[in-house]
């Protein structure tokens, strides 16, 4: 059985140990088998919704691990699909609660094969915040995402945020709101050269108690995108 839906991919990335349903509940299931698994992110939140990322290693070609995946849906009565992605194969399963997704590495050849394997709950679990959304005197704008991940000592919250305007103007209206709440200035400038990066683009990085912040704001074709993110050290 196949569907032609798939909700997010499996590319928010932010070490953790337990059960596969350490963070995401009731997301329990193991469409294929790995021959080593190395966790990602054991403890997050995406929008609301608990999910964990491990990586893993098969010790069979994607062809075949693909085949056990959709298989396994099969099996199952429940809709499964694979697509192409920019960075190769990209698996996807669903049940009443959760969505499992794989992409498969590109370029894999002979009998090994790695990949990410993410389960997020398809519903908003209770809010669990560890840091709260006040601690980082968002800009106004349309919330993209909003993913957090805790890890031993440390935890992080990162937002991607549409805005309207230019990227520097933004960058400086915030570091001015940063600053009345108190936030001490760490760098400001414009971010590192990158493959399709702009001069008008900015960056800060700023720090408040435990609190440090870094904002990368982006200008394309008139509209501005910030990715803030916040980690907290304990």
């Amino acid at each position: 059985m196949s569907a032609s839906w798939r909700r997010y991919p499996a590319v928010f990335l932010l070490t953790a140990c337990g059960a596969w349903n350490a963070a995401a509940g009731t997301c329990e299931r193991e469409p294929v088998a790995a021959a080593s698994t190395v966790w990602i992110g054991g403890d997050m939140q995406l929008d609301g919704r608990a999910m964990v990322v491990r990586a893993l290693r098969f010790d069979r070609s994607a062809r075949q691990v693909e085949r056990e995946f959709q298989a396994y849906w099969d099996r199952e009565g429940l809709p499964s699909m694979g697509t192409q992605g920019t960075r190769g194969r990209v698996l996807s399963g669903l049940d009443e609660t959760c969505q499992y997704v794989l992409e498969l590495q590109a370029g894999a050849s002979g009998d090994t094969a790695h990949g990410l394997m993410s389960a997020m709950q398809l519903m908003p679990a209770a809010a669990r915040r560890s840091i709260p959304e006040s601690a980082a005197v968002l800009p106004a704008g349309r919330i993209l995402s909003d993913i957090e991940s805790r890890d031993p000592g440390r935890v992080g919250r990162t937002w991607v945020i549409a805005l309207g305007g230019r990227a520097e103007d933004g960058a400086s209206r915030y570091r001015g709101e940063l600053r009345r709440e108190g936030w001490k200035t760490m760098v400001s400038m414009a971010p590192p050269p990158t493959r399709g990066a702009r001069s008008s683009d900015a960056a800060l990085a700023m720090q408040r108690g435990a609190y440090r912040l870094d904002a990368v704001f982006t200008e394309q074709m008139g509209q501005t995108t910030a990715v803030i993110n916040v980690m907290e050290s304990r």
